[in-house]
């Protein structure tokens, strides 16, 4: 197994179960929206890339940060991101609240079909 996917493997079975399973859900609607990505740690964190970094995703004590890669996701989606803690590059999906698998879906196509132009 490749030393990323073992190290990103590690960070997933490490978490506590609800934190594990938001983690396989978020892993899950990547691989479904493109299946060819390419799974490595960016800047020490869990990342996909398909034609250049696609989204990058950690666990932390409070929330799951979730990093696009592009700063377009912020501007693109200002309105449906307006209830959740961002900062530069980074959107906060809070453990005590539940997560908007549907808008997390909708980036991930949103970047997908990016990356996918870029081609």
């Amino acid at each position: 197994m490749d030393n990323d996917i073992k190290k990103i493997e590690d960070i997933i079975n490490t978490s506590p179960d609800e934190i594990k399973d938001r983690l396989i859900k978020l892993r899950e609607l990547v691989r479904k929206e493109a299946p060819d990505v390419t799974e490595k740690l960016g800047y020490g964190v869990p990342a996909f890339y398909l034609n250049g970094p696609l989204i990058y995703y950690s666990p932390f004590k409070n929330h799951i940060g979730f990093y696009p890669a592009n700063g377009d996701v912020f501007k693109e989606f200002d309105n449906e991101l307006k209830d959740f803690e961002t900062s530069k590059g980074t959107i906060k999906f809070p453990h005590n609240k539940e997560i908007s698998w549907d808008l997390i879906n909708t980036i991930i196509k949103f970047r997908v079909k990016q990356q996918r132009e870029k081609l």
